[in-house]
């Protein structure tokens, strides 16, 4: 804790105790143990505070004081605490927009892999996406999970069709197989990689992610149970993010083929 941490704990001790009786002192023992700071500190601060005319200080026999903030204190505190406050909104403000700069990222690529991979599922992406953007959302958001369901079958069918010999598997999956299809797409680029068991370990996050988002997505979809904008946009990014990291792994697995 450094001086100005200090300062501002007996600041907003004397503060507390001047809220409760404006006339009452505290002295060395009660700051000591309300303020939790060794008591060489408090003394060294103590003195910065009383020489800067923040608080009524008056000495007692055995080297002993009472203390108490002031008015010109009271000020110098609120001018703290204003401080504080804007810089927490700051660091707040920083990490809004680094999730925001990564959400960005994310679809960025996304998008763009998809432009080659299969056109037709970015163009639902975005008319979702331009819709829960808007004011009005017309088509409502019970569709959303639905649309967004359906898109993880064509996403599966695509990676399947694009990444795996037919020849190679017993039986070709289901539509609705998607965990099955992802699978083998994975196994397919990554099976002679000597980083198999990293691919192994990325495959279970996803497999087990898709199924809470699938969980999710036929929940969110039944007409019974209330869905609003919030559980779209999750659906969305969920989805997005979920993408991202399936072609993430395609491609650093097969370093030479653009999606």
């Amino acid at each position: 804790m450094n001086n100005d941490q200090i300062r501002f704990r007996i600041l907003k001790y004397l503060k507390l105790a001047y809220d409760k009786e404006p006339s009452a002192y505290a002295n060395r023992v009660i700051l000591l143990d309300e303020c939790q700071i060794p008591d060489s500190d408090l003394e060294r601060n103590l003195k910065h505070l009383k020489d800067a005319n923040l608080v009524d200080m008056q000495m007692r026999l055995g080297g002993d004081f009472i203390v108490k903030i002031n008015n010109r204190g009271i000020h110098v505190l609120n001018q703290m605490e204003e401080k504080i406050h804007e810089e927490e909104i700051e660091k707040t403000e920083g990490k809004t927009c680094l999730i925001s700069h990564l959400m960005d990222e994310t679809k960025i690529y996304v998008d763009s892999k998809l432009e080659t991979l299969d056109p037709e599922i970015l163009t639902r992406l975005n008319f979702i996406y331009e819709d829960l953007s808007s004011e009005n959302h017309e088509n409502g958001f019970a569709r959303v999970a639905y649309d967004c369901r359906q898109m993880f079958l064509d996403f599966s069918d695509a990676l399947f069709n694009e990444y795996v010999n037919s020849m190679d598997v017993n039986e070709t999956p289901k539509r609705e197989q998607v965990k099955l299809k992802i699978q083998y797409v994975l196994e397919g680029v990554g099976k002679h990689d000597e980083h198999g068991e990293l691919l192994s370990v990325k495959l279970d996050y996803i497999l087990n992610y898709l199924d809470g988002l699938n969980e999710f997505m036929q929940r969110g979809g039944h007409r019974e149970i209330s869905f609003n904008l919030e559980d779209a946009k999750s659906c969305l990014i969920y989805t997005y993010l979920f993408m991202k990291d399936v072609l993430k792994i395609v491609d650093s697995y097969q370093p030479n083929i653009n999606l």
